[in-house]
């Protein structure tokens, strides 16, 4: 069985994208997603706010 959370980070002049380009090119997300029980781990920009971006993950 496995736990899916989904977040919504919101910011202005865009922070939140800022933010997630940030963990991508540092390499925490590479970290978390070789994390033990780590099933999924990805980020998504709304179409209709671009101050805002989504993130799903799941653990097992």
């Amino acid at each position: 069985m496995s736990i899916t959370f989904n977040i919504y980070y919101t910011g202005k002049n865009n922070n939140a994208k800022k933010f997630a380009k940030e963990m991508l090119s540092s390499g925490i997300v590479d970290k978390i997603r070789a994390e033990k029980g780590n099933q999924k781990y990805e980020y998504f920009y709304p179409a209709e706010d671009e101050q805002t971006v989504f993130v799903r993950f799941s653990l097992i």
